[in-house]
């Protein structure tokens, strides 16, 4: 049975600490003691035995000593149970709670940490989003322990309280298990997001924040800070692109460090694979900026090494939400044009191990053209009147068909004549005296082009729509 621990990446940058900085001492070290080096994002899966001394160590801080702090003020400050200091100590093998070293770092288990609650922000809604079965809206708090769940036309941005930002995609599960924020400590803020399945893309917000951030899968661990990635997850598979910073992945005892620019997959029980380079941007220039067509086309040269292709329309140049979101296996797509508006378009390459490319993104505006003005309906006219037959007469368009109907009554359901013509022309016998209808219906042309509509009934023996009887008379 696979088994995710939360091994986390340092938090530190290249820069000197923060007064009071708080470092997760699990952040630091990699199994096997390996350190990492400074602002490395590490992402943790291990599958089949588990180390007990790593899985039974707990989270820590690593909090850096200013001058004039001492362990039982530490204890006050930061301690749920501030007589605890004492272990501290002995954790720590200080010898004089009074005279700490400045820029020493003392341990400090998360559980004796005083923490406070904190909510997330729902910064943008697209499609269906719904919370415990309950549509979201923007500007909604969530509070900690909240599942978020995307439908297929669904996307939502949402901010977290240590400024961080993350896009859930459509079809796709996020639980806000862990929303904290440490008393005592400026930037110490403790965040588990867990995955289930779906695609998030992460924006952890680049200062020395000095708490956790991590995201769980059903088989893997991510935590990051200061870093931008894509993760995409289901029950056997994990796929990380790095786009800013590094991640280092571990999984059967080996690790690997994927570094900007780069992504790496891991498999349910095997090792990561060797991290590759992300495919290149994909050549949008021949896409057209504005589209008039109730049809989008997009089409752009083929990408190497490209086994399909990711495309995304968003209303924001930040891509918050997604007003459209497929997968296409060839650098064409047909599919029904957005409302009218202004958009932009971003599309990447997807490599045969599913990792995802570098971006290329677009202006898009869409501004469809109105429908031409329909042809009025064909009008018949008597226009001669013989011993035997009836002539009517109508504006044509060369090559077109028309259907030509008589009845007695003006809502045809007694039709007496029903004829196909090729021209503007038509006769017919002469009936019995009485009140009859005429009408004309354009036909298809070449069986693509939608006809016009009935045109109202136009009566016998007159050029406007009246009624006509017609006596029977002796003609000479």
């Amino acid at each position: 049975m696979d088994m995710a621990i939360a091994w986390n990446a340092q938090v530190r940058t290249l820069n000197e600490p923060e007064q009071g900085f708080l470092m997760n001492d699990r952040r630091s070290r990699a199994p096997g003691g390996r350190s990492l080096l400074p602002g490395v994002a590490f992402l943790l899966l291990l599958s089949g035995p588990v180390n007990v001394q790593a899985a039974d160590a707990p989270a820590e801080f690593g909090y850096i000593a200013q001058p004039g702090d001492t362990l039982i003020g530490l204890g006050k400050r930061l301690l749920r149970q501030p007589t605890r200091w004492h272990e501290v100590q002995l954790r720590n093998q200080i010898s004089n709670e009074y005279r700490i070293k400045p820029g020493s770092t003392i341990r400090i288990p998360y559980a004796w940490l005083k923490v406070s609650t904190e909510t997330a922000s729902v910064a943008k809604v697209a499609g269906t989003v719904t919370s415990a079965s309950q549509p979201v809206a923007a500007g909604q708090s969530l509070s900690q322990g909240s599942v978020v769940e995307t439908g297929p036309d669904g996307s939502v941005a949402i901010d977290l309280a240590d400024g961080s930002r993350i896009v859930l995609h459509k079809s796709s599960s996020l639980r806000l298990s862990e929303m904290q924020r440490v008393d005592g400590v400026p930037n110490a803020h403790d965040i588990q997001l867990q995955l289930p399945d779906g695609h998030l893309d992460t924006l952890v917000k680049p200062h020395r924040d000095v708490g956790r951030f991590e995201i769980v899968t059903p088989t893997a661990v991510s935590g990051v800070r200061g870093t931008v990635f894509r993760t995409a997850a289901s029950d056997s598979t994990v796929t990380t692109e790095t786009l800013e910073g590094v991640v280092a992945v571990s999984a059967s005892g080996e690790t690997v460090d994927t570094r900007a620019d780069f992504g790496t997959r891991v498999d349910k029980g095997s090792p990561p694979l060797k991290p590759v380079p992300l495919l290149p941007a994909p050549d949008l220039s021949a896409v057209q900026e504005t589209n008039q067509r109730k049809q989008l086309h997009l089409e752009f040269p083929p990408l190497a090494g490209a086994k399909s292709y990711h495309v995304q329309v968003s209303g924001t140049a930040d891509f918050q939400t997604f007003a459209l979101d497929v997968r296409s296996e060839q650098p064409v797509l047909d599919t029904a044009a957005l409302p009218d508006g202004a958009y932009w378009l971003r599309v990447r390459g997807v490599d045969s191990l599913g990792l995802e490319g570098h971006d290329t993104v677009k202006s898009l505006t869409q501004q469809t053209l109105p429908e031409p003005p329909k042809p009025p309906p064909p009008a018949p006219e008597l226009v001669l009147v013989t011993r035997h037959d009836l002539h009517f007469q109508w504006s044509a368009e060369p090559n077109q068909q028309y259907r030509v109907q008589v009845a007695r009554d003006p809502q045809f359901q007694h039709i007496l004549a029903d004829q196909t013509q090729s021209d503007g022309k038509w006769v017919w016998r002469r009936p019995w005296p009485g009140q009859y209808y005429i009408r004309v219906e354009t036909l298809p042309a070449a069986g693509t082009t939608p006809g016009t509509p009935f045109v109202v009934p136009v009566p016998l023996w007159v050029k406007v729509a009246v009624p006509i009887v017609i006596v029977s008379t002796l003609l000479l």
